[in-house]
């Protein structure tokens, strides 16, 4: 077992009176073996085993350091088993540490059983009973123990759960939860049509969620109230939904199978919100781009046109600003240079051109793709439930409020005083006409892009979304925030008053800069003088000029006589002098290899050393699939598979 020097300096650094303690034994070998206990402890929150004595070199090393006594004294130590037993129990005295045996199973039980009603992983539990036994100075068990009564109450945690899932339910609900797994006369079943992910955003696949949102909202488990549940563990539930089949889930029993199709609903309703926001900017931001290009398309095509008409404009501008030319001329040399009909020509084809649908980007986007955008438009607005974070005005969610009602009603005129100030000076200019009419298309068109700029600077709230929801909905409730507060500070080695922060940072950077001023002489690394900051260089040898003659030489021959090799090459190479693909494969492959098998496991290597993952190795490699590389990527990680490929390697290395 590895340990940072950090860890060894906070937790096996003895202080005075541990080392008053130690001194207190009789000889070199008790004095160590005391100490190395004392610091075994310490790190581990455990006594070391007895029978045989567990040694770890690399605490002894640090304790026979601290004590200056040789490490080879610990060998007469270790076999002294009463001593070994009697200095266990005074140091358990000394630290004030309980016996698991000895503390209150109530108090451990209770702390397990609240953390596996939040958490899942066996691992995350186990690292959390030990801190909490080591802040209630218990002594750790076997980890069997440990695990064992992580089991047990982690069981009692879930069948609290489900019991409470199942009470909260009603008849009906339960009725719409059995729907979802049946397939009757279709091929899959609803629940299937539900984790279905979209492929491309498009207005089809903006329908085709909120058509999933209304199928979710319409079992009414969206009334359910899982506050009391924690995120984490519905997380958890969602994604074991997500990677199980419905035949499966159907085969549980019903209350595990009713609170995992609850967590289900719940989660994915807000995912698919999320989903439903990137679809929406995905399909803007497309219809902008394909717009602009548009746009540059046409103005290729009148680039002579445009080129003649400024052409016209110098002429016309340096005219009026030749201070030469006399006012009452103006005109005359104007028409003598450009041309009275050629003047009106130029004149008529930039009007016509300012005022075509092709003028700018939002008037082609209403004139060219509005119809497209009133395919989601309506049921988009009618699915986002629009909330005030940080907007300056309400205009904007009351512009919002007006174009649902006008859907709903089939209104297609809008009033005077419809408001526009949630939109761009520019773009006002275009969407109220000369006459002072509000254009309905291009207001909608503004408005849409509105909601979708303000949602993505956080300007806009989006109820049951994850990721665009209310900023206060990441942090910690308030009142679970004053309940821990003290404890946070205290553990942060920081003041908890406001008004104290800003001596306690002052006399943190006095004490700072004394201890670098006071290690200032001594300081190889770096010097402050006069000039400022001195940092020292590292010393390079310099080469003679024969010698870098030589190494010149010696780099130009190791190019030109050096193998070049790819990796997908050197792995088959290597495959043919060890076989070691072999050990991946089935006993029906073995045998009879091909070039296939032999393939889809140098893909799974290489996408594992490689850091490529294996989904993007299936897409870079012609004829593997990914199905293939996930299956003997699992294999990898089997005791057997690595027993196997580590006896491959060692043969080979004994044979060379």
């Amino acid at each position: 077992m590895r340990y940072s020097k950090e860890a060894l300096v906070k937790l096996a650094k003895f202080t005075e009176k541990d080392l008053e303690l130690i001194r207190n034994r009789r000889r070199k070998h008790n004095q160590l073996g005391f100490a190395y206990q004392l610091a075994f402890v310490k790190l581990h929150n455990r006594l070391p085993i007895q029978e045989p004595f567990e040694l770890i070199e690399e605490l002894i090393g640090y304790v026979s350091i601290q004590l200056e006594i040789n490490v080879v004294a610990i060998e007469k130590y270790s076999k002294r088993e009463a001593t070994i037993s009697e200095h266990q129990r005074q140091i358990r005295t000394y630290l004030k540490l309980t016996k698991f045996s000895d503390a209150a199973p109530q108090l451990i039980e209770q702390f397990i059983f609240e953390q596996a009603c939040r958490l899942e992983q066996t691992h995350a539990l186990l690292s959390l009973t030990r801190d909490f036994l080591r802040k209630q100075s218990i002594l750790e068990p076997a980890e069997s123990t440990l695990k064992r009564l992580i089991h047990q109450q982690r069981q009692k945690a879930r069948t609290f759960i489900f019991d409470k899932i199942h009470q909260l339910l009603s008849i009906q609900q339960k009725e719409q939860l059995d729907k979802l797994l049946l397939t009757e006369s279709k091929t899959y079943s609803l629940l299937h049509y539900l984790k279905q992910s979209t492929t491309r955003a498009s207005a089809s696949s903006i329908i085709k969620i909120t058509e999933k949102l209304d199928k979710i909202k319409a079992t009414g488990i969206l009334d359910v109230d899982l506050s009391w549940l924690n995120n984490n563990l519905q997380r958890w539930m969602n994604r074991y939904v997500r990677k199980t089949t419905a035949f499966r889930i159907k085969e549980l029993k019903e209350k595990r199978r009713y609170a995992l199709l609850v967590c289900f609903l719940k989660q994915h309703y807000r995912d698919l919100t999320d989903d439903l926001v990137k679809n929406y900017d995905k399909v803007m931001n497309q219809m902008y781009n394909r717009t602009q290009i548009d746009l540059d398309k046409q103005h290729r095509k009148q680039r002579k046109t445009i080129r003649t008409s400024l052409e016209v404009f110098q002429t016309v501008a340096d005219a009026i600003l030749d201070e030469s030319i006399a006012d009452v001329s103006l005109r005359a040399m104007i028409f003598k240079q450009v041309g009275k009909d050629a003047l009106s020509n130029r004149r008529d084809s930039v009007k016509n051109w300012l005022s075509s649908k092709h003028k700018d980007v939002f008037t082609l986007l209403v004139n060219t793709r509005f119809s497209y955008l009133r395919q989601f438009a309506p049921t988009l607005l009618e699915h986002l439930s629009l909330e005030k974070e940080d907007a300056k005005d309400d205009t904007l969610l009351e512009a919002v409020k007006l174009i649902k009602e006008m859907n709903q009603s089939g209104k297609r005129k809008l009033e005077a005083d419809t408001p526009i100030s949630f939109m761009p000076k520019s773009t006002q200019n275009l969407v109220v006409k000369s006459d002072g009419q509000i254009d309905k298309p291009a207001w909608e068109c503004a408005l849409l892009t509105a909601v979708k700029d303000n949602i993505k600077s956080g300007n806009i709230a989006i109820k049951d979304s994850k990721r665009y929801g209310h900023i206060n909905d990441f942090f910690m409730p308030l009142e679970k925030w004053e309940a821990r507060r003290d404890s946070f500070f205290k553990r942060a080695g920081l003041p908890s008053d406001p008004e104290k922060v800003k001596d306690f940072l002052t006399k943190r950077l006095d004490l700072a800069f004394d201890e670098f001023l006071e290690r200032l002489p001594k300081n190889k690394y770096a010097q402050l003088d006069e000039k400022g900051w001195q940092v020292s260089k590292d010393e390079s040898e310099e080469l003679s000029k024969e010698e870098k003659e030589k190494l010149e030489k010696i780099q130009a021959y190791l190019a030109k006589h050096m193998r070049i090799i790819k990796l997908p090459q050197l792995l088959i190479e290597v495959d043919n002098k060890l076989s070691f693909s072999r050990h991946f494969m089935s006993p029906s492959q073995q045998k009879n290899p091909n070039s296939n098998d032999v393939c889809e496991i140098m893909a799974t290597v290489m996408a594992h050393g490689c850091n490529i993952g294996l989904y993007t190795m299936s897409h870079l490699v012609d004829g593997v699939p990914y199905h293939r590389i996930k299956k003997i990527s699992d294999w990898f990680l089997t005791e057997d598979a690595q027993r196997s490929a580590l006896a491959v390697l060692v043969n080979a290395i004994s044979d060379f």
